[in-house]
């Protein structure tokens, strides 16, 4: 796998972890604060 491949695998599985994380806080009603810091986390990415 080249670089090229890898980051886009790479950016792929961050896409996947913030719908992840997304739907965990739109299911606790956006109540948790560690969901909403992982959120932020990733975005800074």
């Amino acid at each position: 796998m080249d670089d090229k491949e890898h980051l886009m695998d790479n950016l792929l599985n961050v896409d996947y972890e913030i719908t992840d994380v997304v739907r965990e806080l739109h299911q606790s009603n956006l109540d948790s604060t560690f969901l909403k810091q992982q959120v932020g986390d990733l975005l800074k990415i």
